[in-house]
């Protein structure tokens, strides 16, 4: 499996910006230096902390680490036991490629006869299989620049014999944190296949694989970082419970969804009546209007075929107002009934 470039940045930012593997070996135990009297005791050791080749990464799939572009944190580094920043154990001192393979050279210190180095060096010498780990993520100022190398592409890498084939990610620039020596089979998160003939891994109990078949990439890497999941049957049941809380989320946004269509539904309806009733109020306003009007025009035609009646031979204008006389006062004739009361009477007379 390789990812990209920006899949294994955003992994690694959910790191917090470094991540601790173990794939390395302790390749030689050096002999005592020191007097015997001495309180301080130290033992030269030659770590084998990381592989030049590809390696299949428990989180980042195929990867290969160039050592060209690697930036110490210091000029020496903390050698610990477990990464147990409390239980300090040497000091890396100085490191090469040879064979293309990051080897570094340090020694361990004992203070007490019976304190963590002392307890390693007994083990070690009764053929306990102590390995190496270390913390590596981006440079101190940030930098971390990752190639992807497309499927069928040869790259050489750390001077190495033979080319690297793609797919696989290469880490060009990252940063050294320290190392540590870690009891075999304690750091349960690693899985280890390397690809090249000379190179050995380990199967640890977590396998990324098993874990990104089984819950998916996401939920699988989640999973694997989780210290409190140590087995598959752990992962399962924090499945479950992630299941049954998603399923429960479902079902309060669908029954709240539900909620506010029902609720928008209701206040369409409302809208809609009240735009019907309005719209009939309009309607019943504009006939009755018209209704005037026709009762209008039907009361001016009756008014004017009366007064054509009362007045024959003149012309009558559609007017309600009765003729006056505005001739000299005294002598003329003014009509002060209403037209209804002057046609009437005109009519009668005739």
């Amino acid at each position: 499996m390789a990812m990209t470039k920006h899949r294994i940045s955003s992994l690694l930012d959910k790191q917090g910006g470094k991540i601790t593997d173990r794939y390395g070996s302790i390749e030689d135990w050096g002999a005592f230096s020191g007097d015997d009297n001495s309180r301080i005791k130290t033992y030269p050791v030659t770590l084998k902390v990381r592989t030049g080749g590809v390696l299949d990464h428990w989180l980042f799939g195929r990867l290969v680490m160039d050592f060209e572009g690697m930036v110490w944190h210091k000029p020496t580094l903390l050698l610990d036991w477990n990464h147990d920043p409390d239980v300090e154990t040497g000091v890396i001192l100085e490191h090469d490629f040879p064979g293309g393979d990051l080897v570094c050279k340090a020694k361990l210190i004992s203070r007490e006869p019976n304190d963590r180095v002392a307890k390693i060096i007994d083990y070690a010498s009764e053929g306990v299989p102590y390995e190496v780990s270390m913390t590596w993520g981006a440079t101190q100022s940030g930098k971390f620049i990752v190639e992807d190398v497309p499927s069928g592409k040869e790259v050489v890498v750390n001077d190495r014999q033979g080319a690297v084939k793609g797919p696989c990610s290469i880490i060009r620039v990252w940063g050294m944190y320290g190392s540590a020596i870690c009891p075999h089979g304690v750091d349960s998160s690693t899985n280890c296949q390397f690809d090249s003939e000379n190179q050995k891994g380990t199967i640890m109990p977590k396998d990324l694989k098993t874990f990104t078949d089984k819950f998916g990439s996401e939920k699988g890497v989640e999973y694997m970082l989780d210290a409190a999941i140590e087995t598959l049957e752990d992962a399962e049941k924090s499945h479950r419970i992630f299941l049954d809380a998603k399923e429960k989320a479902e079902q309060k946004a669908a029954l709240d969804k539900a909620i506010a269509d029902s609720a928008t539904l209701e206040a369409e309806n409302k809208r809609l009546k009240e735009d019907a009733a309005k719209l009939e109020a309009e309607t019943k306003a504009k006939a009755e209007a018209q209704a005037k009007v026709i009762a209008d025009a039907k009361t001016l035609e009756e008014e004017n075929k009366l007064l054509k009646q009362a007045l024959p031979g003149i012309n009558i204008k559609d007017s309600t107002t009765p003729p006056t006389n505005t001739g000299t006062p005294g002598k003329s004739t003014v009509y002060r009934d209403s037209m209804q009361q002057f046609i009437e009477k005109r009519v009668a007379n005739k």
